[in-house]
């Protein structure tokens, strides 16, 4: 969760506790986020997914992740910086 709020910008939220109304403000985004993920290119969505630690216990590396699907860390820069660039701009039709 750290990472995913530093992401957009709110890294205060790692530490903070969640009212019900943030709470399901989260819930909301978590949702949109899933249903973006869902959208995105299979392979693109996988390595965003892990590098955020989403569904996991722990975000993967670059390292990890260009590894296990046989290519350089700079392929898995460029489909992570891509996946990143799509989900941020579908929130932000979502947020509006």
């Amino acid at each position: 969760m750290q990472r995913l709020a530093s992401l957009f910008g709110v890294s205060e939220l790692a530490s903070h506790v969640l009212s019900p109304v943030e709470e399901a403000s989260c819930i909301e985004v978590q949702d949109a986020i899933e249903r973006v993920l869902r959208d995105m290119h299979p392979r693109k969505a996988q390595i965003v997914a892990r590098r955020l630690g989403l569904g996991s216990a722990a975000p993967a590396t670059q390292r990890q992740l260009a590894r296990e699907q046989g290519c350089s860390q700079q392929r898995i820069s460029a489909l992570e910086q891509d996946g990143l660039r799509e989900l941020r701009r579908q929130l932000e039709v979502f947020d509006e």
